[in-house]
């Protein structure tokens, strides 16, 4: 039973590692998520654009973090392409320019659909 664990304890400090790192990661991307919310878009736009990036990095951060435990279990790979797949779609959204439009406190698409009614 010995050789068993013995064979199991350099992969239980691999995952051990990068798990919780991957556990640590939750605190900045809360952070992030708050700073990051709409309600600060209008009044504090430096707070809001850092918020954004940092929830980005995270979300990268994770993804290669997935990708990296993909080696000990397959499963982890799928949660890192879709990490990284987010992290892309941050970017790319975040380097568009958008229009400032003011709330109107109704719902309304930030892009508009292909249709029109």
């Amino acid at each position: 039973m010995s050789e068993n664990n013995e064979n199991l304890a350099p992969r239980y400090a691999f995952l051990g590692k990068w798990l919780s790192i991957l556990f640590w990661l939750i605190i900045p991307g809360t952070i992030a998520g708050l700073m990051g919310s709409n309600t600060l878009m209008n009044s504090a736009p430096g707070v809001y654009i850092a918020g954004q990036i940092l929830n980005a990095v995270c979300t990268l951060a994770s993804g290669l973090i997935f990708l990296k435990l993909s080696a000990e279990e397959d499963r982890y790979k799928t949660a890192g392409i879709c990490a990284l797949i987010a992290a892309a779609a941050s970017f790319s959204l975040r380097s568009s320019p958008v229009p400032q439009v003011p709330p109107t406190g109704h719902f309304s698409l930030r892009f508009p659909l292909p249709f029109s009614p």
